[in-house]
């Protein structure tokens, strides 16, 4: 499914810069995401629901349909989940009077789709909405099991194979564009995302699904002409 995706979105973008004979630009970016679980069912999983810091970086492609509008695709690597406080217990089970955390990590690859809508000359204001698909790589929980002579001792466990390994996400962003030379800008970006897709159907009378928040920079070179304005 992922290799059919790549092979559309490469095709569709092909087409586009064949067809409109645009600026073409490449960049690459990374930054931080803060990203929880909700769940939009009558189940009783609460794990997740607090916010959990991540990381978002990839590269993309953004081509110009004229002077206010491109079509924007990527490849990226991100990190999503969420976390909770839960209870820890001493060597023998017994509770002690100290929290702890779990923490759920979900890493995907991503392929982001996206509309890019610019305002202004030198330094452009821009929107994107669009929509990413998502390929989970691996899915662990991280959380603190016991307290052993005023240590915590961490336990990993992978469960990827309770979620699903396919998911879609719809998202808005804004952002601003900073011109330097030699075809060469500086973008700034923040964005709003929540799945369209449950993450798992192995939960009965859950409906989990993520929400995330993303603040990147990176840097977008220009082919073939400077942009104008």
């Amino acid at each position: 499914m992922m290799k059919n995706m790549f092979f559309i979105l490469s095709l569709f973008l092909f087409s586009i810069s064949i067809i409109n004979g645009q600026n073409v630009s490449f960049g690459v970016q990374g930054g931080v995401s803060h990203s929880k679980l909700i769940n939009k069912g009558n189940g009783f999983f609460d794990l997740g629901t607090e916010y959990k810091t991540g990381f978002n970086v990839g590269i993309n492609t953004t081509i110009d349909l004229g002077n206010w509008a491109a079509v924007r695709a990527g490849f990226n690597v991100q990190r999503e989940g969420g976390k909770d406080g839960i209870t820890l217990t001493d060597v023998n089970g017994n509770t002690i009077d100290e929290r702890g955390h779990i923490y759920l990590h979900f890493d995907y690859l991503s392929l982001p789709l996206m509309m890019q809508f610019s305002f202004g000359k030198n330094i452009k204001l821009l929107a994107h909405i669009g929509t990413e698909f998502k390929y989970l790589a691996k899915q662990v929980f991280v959380f603190d099991s016991q307290v052993i002579n005023g240590r915590r001792i961490k336990t990993v466990e992978e469960n990827t194979s309770l979620f699903n390994r396919y998911d879609q996400s719809g998202f808005v962003g804004l952002g601003l564009s900073f011109p330097m030379k030699n075809n060469l800008k500086i973008i700034v970006l923040t964005r709003s995302a929540i799945g369209l897709n449950e993450i798992s159907n192995a939960m009965n009378g859950n409906k989990l699904k993520h929400l995330s928040f993303a603040a990147t920079a990176g840097v977008q070179y220009y082919l073939h002409k400077k942009e104008k304005g």
